[in-house]
C-alpha cells in the first residue's frame, strides 16, 4: 500500500501546535521545579517523551512533504531524459533539453554535432556501468547484459568482467557544494538532488581519470548518502586527495603575541621585540575502511538495474558514512579517526553529575574564544536535546528557540545545533554531553577513489550476488598539541 503523502498545510499546522504545547509543558516543568514540588509527577515525564517524539517525527515529515512536488518533476525527469535518448538514438535537437537540466543543447552552445557526442557519452556510461553491475546475474539471466550494453562497453573499451572498478569521489570544491545542500534533505530530496541542475553544475570540474565510465548520479549519491548517515559529517572540512600518501597540515599558534606601539625614541636607542609564532603540523593517513558485503537477488531484469544503481549507492554510502562519522565522533586514532570527543579539550566539567544547568551551558560557550563563537554551534545526542529543551535563561525564556521557517534550523542559546547520534546518550557521570564551537575544524581526509568489488560466486548458493566498497579515511581535529588553543570545546558531565 503507497503512503499518502503528508499534507504540508496540516505539518505546518502541528509544528505550531506541537511547538506551543511544549513551550507550555517545559514552563509548568520549571514552575513545580521553583515551588519545590515533584518534577516529574504522574504520567507528566511519560507525556513530555511523547511530545518530543512527535515533534521531531513532524519535523522530518514537513521536510520531506515542503519539496514532494519538485522531486517527482525530477524523477520523471530523469526517466525522460532515458527515454528521449532512446526515441532519438541519441541524436538530439539542439532544442531538446540536456539531461537533468533547463537549459537546451543550444542554449549550452552545442552544435548537432557536438551534442550527438555528448548525449552519446552520457548514455554510454550509464549502459557501461549497469553492464558491471549485471554480469553477475548472467547465470541466472542470459539476457541482461543486452546488445546495446554490450556495444557501450565496447565503444570505451570497458571490460565488465573485471571484479573490482575505481569510482572517483567528487573534489574537495564539489564535496563542499554538496555538503551545503545536504544536511537538511530527505532520502527523496538527495535522489532528485543527484539528477538536479544543480549537480550538473558541478560537472565544471574536471573528472578523474575513469570517471567517464561511472554515471555521476551514481558518485553524487553515494556522497549524499554518506553526509545524510553521517550527522557530524556535514559540517567538518573535508579535503579529497589524489593518492593515499601522508598528508601534512601546517598549524601556527600565535594568540599569545601582539603588537607593540612604537615609542617616540631615536631608531638606535629603540628595541624591536620578535616574538616569534609557534609553528607545528599534523598528519593524516588513509586509513581503510569497507562497507561490508552488500547482497543482491540474481533473480532481476534489464528494467531493475536502474533502481540497483541508485539502491547500491545509497546503502553502501549509508554504510560507509555512519562508520565514519562514530570513527569521527569517538574514534581512537589507531587505524581510525581520532574522534572530535577525544581530541577537543573539556571547556567545562557540569555542576552535577546527572545533571545539565543553564550556568553549564554559558560556562561552555564562554570556554570557547569570542573569536570564534559567530561560526560557533552546539553538537548532541537526540536525547541530550530532549533534556536541554527544558532549560530557560535568567529571563525566564526557553534556550531552545522553535523556527518559524520551513528549512530553517531550531537553535539553542541562539546558536545552531546539530545531532549527532553516536555522541552519549544520557546526562550520566562523567559522559562528554555536549560539543561547542567551530565544527570545520575538525578535518577528514579521503583518498580520491572507492573501490567497489563484486563477488559473483561468493554467495551464489542464496542466488545472490555481493557488492563492497572501500573507501581510505583519516580525521582528526585541527590540535598540534593538548595545550594548543582550539576552536571547539566539550562538556563532560561531574564524575
Amino acid at each position: 500500500m503507497t503512503k499518502k503523502p503528508a499534507d504540508i498545510q496540516e505539518l505546518r499546522k502541528n509544528k505550531k501546535e506541537f511547538g506551543a504545547e511544549l513551550r507550555k509543558q517545559i514552563s509548568e516543568y520549571q514552575e513545580r521545579r521553583k515551588d519545590g514540588k515533584e518534577a516529574w509527577p504522574g504520567e507528566t515525564r511519560a507525556a513530555y517523551d511523547e511530545l518530543n517524539k512527535r515533534y521531531e517525527e513532524n519535523e522530518k515529515a514537513l521536510i520531506e512533504a515542503s519539496n514532494d512536488d519538485e522531486i517527482a518533476k525530477r524523477m520523471e525527469s530523469l526517466r525522460e531524459d532515458e527515454e528521449q535518448s532512446r526515441r532519438t538514438k541519441d541524436r538530439p535537437g539542439l532544442d531538446d533539453k540536456l539531461p537533468g537540466e533547463e537549459r537546451s543543447y543550444g542554449d549550452a552552445g552545442f552544435d548537432r554535432d557536438s551534442a550527438s557526442e555528448y548525449a552519446q557519452r552520457q548514455r554510454d556510461k550509464k549502459l557501461a556501468f549497469r553492464s558491471w553491475l549485471a554480469v553477475g546475474m548472467l547465470s541466472k539471466n542470459p539476457q541482461i547484459v543486452s546488445d546495446e550494453m554490450r556495444a557501450a562497453c565496447q565503444r570505451n573499451g570497458f571490460d565488465p568482467m573485471q571484479a573490482n572498478i575505481e569510482i572517483p569521489l567528487l573534489s574537495t570544491e564539489q564535496h563542499r557544494a554538496v555538503q551545503l545542500e545536504a544536511y537538511s534533505m530527505t532520502r527523496e530530496q538527495r535522489q532528485a538532488f543527484a539528477h538536479s541542475g544543480e549537480m550538473r553544475a558541478l560537472s565544471k570540474y574536471t573528472a578523474a581519470k575513469g570517471a567517464e565510465l561511472v554515471p555521476q548520479s551514481f558518485v553524487t549519491m553515494l556522497e549524499m548518502a554518506m553526509l545524510a548517515h553521517g550527522d557530524f559529517l556535514n559540517y567538518v572540512d573535508t579535503l579529497t586527495t589524489q593518492t593515499g600518501e601522508a598528508t601534512h597540515w601546517p598549524i601556527v599558534d600565535d594568540t599569545a603575541n601582539e603588537g607593540a606601539w612604537v615609542a617616540v625614541e631615536s631608531e638606535d636607542t629603540q628595541i624591536i621585540g620578535t616574538p616569534d609564532p609557534t609553528f607545528a603540523r599534523l598528519t593524516w593517513d588513509a586509513h581503510e575502511l569497507h562497507s561490508k558485503w552488500i547482497k543482491v537477488p540474481m533473480a532481476l531484469n534489464e528494467d531493475s538495474l536502474f533502481n540497483m544503481e541508485m539502491i547500491l549507492a545509497m546503502v553502501m554510502g549509508e554504510r560507509l558514512g555512519r562508520s565514519i562519522n562514530r570513527s569521527a565522533t569517538t574514534g581512537n586514532g589507531t587505524k581510525q579517526c581520532k574522534g572530535i570527543t577525544l581530541d577537543a579539550p573539556t571547556g567545562h566539567t557540569t555542576a552535577a553529575a546527572a545533571a545539565i544547568a543553564l550556568d553549564d551551558i554559558i560556562a561552555l560557550e564562554h570556554s570557547v574564544d569570542p573569536a570564534y563563537r559567530d561560526e560557533s554551534q552546539y553538537m548532541f545526542h537526540d536525547n541530550i536535546l530532549k533534556y536541554l529543551r527544558l532549560l530557560k535563561d535568567l529571563e525566564g525564556r526557553q534556550l531552545w528557540q522553535q523556527s518559524m521557517r520551513d528549512g530553517q534550523p531550531d537553535k539553542l542559546n541562539n546558536k545552531p545545533y546539530a545531532y549527532n547520534q553516536h555522541m552519549a546518550n544520557a546526562v550520566a557521570s562523567t559522559n562528554i554531553t555536549a560539543i561547542f564551537g567551530r565544527l570545520s575544524d575538525y578535518k577528514l581526509r579521503r583518498v580520491k577513489n572507492v573501490r567497489v568489488v563484486r563477488a559473483n560466486e561468493r554467495f551464489v548458493e542464496n542466488l545472490q550476488i555481493g557488492f563492497l566498497g572501500y573507501v581510505r579515511v583519516d580525521g582528526k581535529l585541527m590540535r598540534p598539541t593538548a595545550d594548543a588553543q582550539t576552536a571547539v570545546k566539550k562538556m563532560v558531565q561531574k564524575t
